[in-house]
């Protein structure tokens, strides 16, 4: 859900196995102190699972997603 929910915005993304990757589970508790999946980081914050108005939040606030102007 999560890479239709950025495909369908136009928003490339880096997907990581975390178990085929051994350092991304490190990695990710390293930053979030938990172990969710999915994890999307945007910029230097984070969203736990699939929350589309967090993500569209982030992606508003770090100017990777524009409002559209009629």
């Amino acid at each position: 859900m999560v890479k239709e929910f950025l495909s369908q915005r136009n928003i490339s993304f880096k997907e990581v196995n975390v178990f085929s990757d051994p350092g991304s589970i490190d990695e990710m508790l390293h930053y979030t102190g938990s172990f969710t999946a999915p994890l999307l980081r945007i910029g230097t914050k984070f969203v736990h699972g699939y929350d589309p108005a967090a993500i569209e939040r982030l992606l508003k606030c770090t100017d990777w997603l524009v409002d559209e102007v009629e």
